[in-house]
């Protein structure tokens, strides 16, 4: 583990790494600059063969590591397909909520269109739920377009079931079907 975290790390020095339990690191920083970046920059996905998921929190002030719920992660979410005019503020906040509970929209100092390729937002996603795919928006002229959801830093995720672990191709469920509401 500390190999693999020295590579993603590679400009952090002055770090350690202690395992408490299966699973269960302790990461100590010398400089408090460094954990706030890489708190600020969670949630990391190590590459490997199983595309792990390496979900970061500040130690509890009680200090009792168990009693921390781990099933809810901050996760970078890009909204691709939307017509420039639906580029705003108010559909951020909408669509953010489809896939978890809003934290922070980019871009917010600005009014109207946004300005970006698409939307892009900080969301506490659920890691025992499906994520969120995407979802048809209803333009002006009566169609739909396709509102499609891109989970940063996340290599291994279907987007047939919404699960983490596998892709599309190894995917044995059935698609989870949202309804627009």
């Amino acid at each position: 583990m500390k190999d693999l975290l020295d590579r993603v790390w590679r400009s952090i020095k002055g770090w350690s790494l202690q395992e408490l339990d299966t699973g269960v690191f302790v990461i100590r920083f010398e400089k408090k600059q460094h954990l706030d970046m890489v708190m600020r920059n969670r949630t990391w996905m190590l590459s490997g063969p199983s595309g792990a998921l390496l979900v970061l929190f500040n130690w509890p002030p009680t200090g009792n590591w168990d009693k921390v719920d781990t099933s809810s992660v901050p996760i970078e979410v890009q909204v691709h397909g939307l017509p420039i005019m639906f580029m705003t503020q108010t559909n951020a906040v909408k669509l953010a909520a489809k896939a978890g509970s809003l934290m922070d929209i980019h871009n917010k100092g600005q009014e109207g269109i946004m300005g970006w390729k698409f939307l892009r937002f900080k969301v506490l996603v659920n890691l025992n739920k499906p994520l969120f795919a995407g979802c048809f928006v209803p333009c002006p002229d009566g169609g739909k377009v396709w509102a499609q959801f891109r989970y940063e830093r996340i290599a291994a995720l279907c987007y047939k079931c919404g699960t983490l672990g596998h892709d599309y191709h190894w995917c044995v469920s059935e698609p989870v079907l949202v309804k627009n509401r």
